[in-house]
């Protein structure tokens, strides 16, 4: 079976840990400060609106 071939598990391994590191570069790079950005106007804005009623 090819996933049990030790002649292929380390580039295995090598190129899974490369995708999830990048993964993890984009979404603490890109998304999670734009998330943030977005939560934060929304409490504001709620807020400002449950403050005017």
């Amino acid at each position: 079976m090819p996933q049990f071939d030790i002649m292929t598990f380390f580039n295995q391994v090598f190129w899974l840990l490369l995708i999830v590191f990048n993964f993890y570069l984009v979404v603490v790079r890109f998304i999670l400060p734009s998330l943030a950005f977005s939560l934060k106007s929304r409490i504001k804005h709620l807020k400002v609106t449950v403050d005017s009623r």
